[in-house]
């Protein structure tokens, strides 16, 4: 009998069907396994044969830089991915590969933002470190920032700028007017100190002028050298050394002599009289007053005299002064006069 070549592989249509003996009837066998596909292979694909490639797929985009946290996310996936396939012994070389690039990537994302990220003020990088500059640099911007006491000084300065004096020299005294351009009343400490030619001492006069009247004029006296019979000396030259300080009208009186009005003439006696009416509602203790006596123009005399428990309307008289002259005392002359009020005192609440 001759066997024909090639039966071994053929396939015959019965061999499609088989027998049930359950059913008890014939059904058709299920499409077998392509040529070349292997049981194995499907096993591998079902049990994570793809894994390994995908792990080497994250892995090689973790690599790229910028991409934390997003790539370090990557990197983990890719490791367990690789770890998966590695035991489940599919595609081992690809599965090692992948561990091995998700390993790398994940160690050098990690130091890269460990040192280019300040945890804790830690590890800053100089490329991101802004310096901030001490608080005591003059870099800091403090040169322009006054110490209290510089401050202090640079107002004092300010006020003084705002003082002016003027100085009348007679005799047997010194009539010195100020002017308070400031917007506050201010107090005087002065002391004046007399020089003969050869530079010599004579004398030292301290005085004190409270409330010089912002925006207003006050004047003071003070006596030129004398010897111990209170005989006028001869002087060469003077000194002013004054300083000023702003009142505080919370213990201290404001004048309120721009106030006052004053109406004055000379009596029979040859005296200056003054009336001063007072519209302020205050009641002022006390109430000072200077008549400066004028020859030609020029100061040549000075006398004060108060006014006590000013309420609206109160009267002053300023005896005429005498002079000293080298004949004696003598009953000084004048032509015309001015009124200043130098102190104005009164209850503060």
């Amino acid at each position: 009998m001759n066997q024909n070549t090639g039966t071994e592989n053929t396939r015959y249509p019965q061999d499609d069907y088989y027998y049930d003996q359950v059913s008890g009837s014939y059904k058709k066998r299920e499409a077998s396994s392509p040529t070349g596909s292997t049981s194995s292979d499907r096993k591998e694909s079902e049990n994570g044969g793809g894994a390994a490639l995908t792990a080497l797929i994250l892995a090689l985009i973790g690599l790229f830089p910028g991409h934390f946290p997003f790539g370090f996310v990557l990197d983990f996936c890719a490791l367990c991915l690789g770890i998966y396939a590695f035991v489940r012994r599919r595609k081992r070389a690809l599965a090692a590969a992948a561990i091995a690039f998700s390993l790398f990537s994940l160690f050098s994302s990690g130091a890269s933002f460990i040192f280019t990220h300040p945890i804790g003020g830690i590890w800053p990088s100089s490329e991101t470190q802004e310096e901030v500059p001490r608080s005591d640099s003059p870099e800091a911007g403090q040169s322009d920032a006054l110490s209290a006491e510089e401050a202090e000084r640079q107002v004092a300065q300010e006020r003084d700028a705002n003082l002016s004096r003027k100085e009348y020299a007679l005799s047997d005294q010194l009539i010195v007017f100020f002017e308070n351009k400031n917007l506050t009343d201010v107090n005087l400490h002065m002391n004046v100190v007399f020089y003969n030619r050869d530079g010599q001492m004579l004398s030292i006069e301290e005085r004190y002028l409270n409330s010089v009247p912002a925006g207003g004029r006050s004047v003071i006296s003070i006596p030129a050298p004398r010897d111990r019979d209170y005989a006028p000396v001869a002087y060469d030259h003077y000194e002013f050394i004054v300083e000023s300080e702003e009142i505080d009208p919370s213990y201290e009186c404001h004048n309120y002599g721009a106030s006052l009005e004053i109406a004055s003439n000379i009596g029979s006696d040859g005296s200056v009289l003054a009336a001063v009416t007072n519209p302020t509602g205050l009641t002022f203790n006390n109430v000072e007053l200077a008549c400066i006596y004028y020859q030609a123009g020029q100061p040549a005399g000075i006398t004060t005299q108060y006014i006590h428990d000013l309420a609206e309307k109160g009267v002053a008289e300023f005896s005429t002064p005498y002079i000293s002259t080298p004949d004696g005392s003598v009953l000084l002359s004048f032509d015309s006069h001015e009124i200043l009020v130098l102190e104005t005192d009164y209850d503060i609440d």
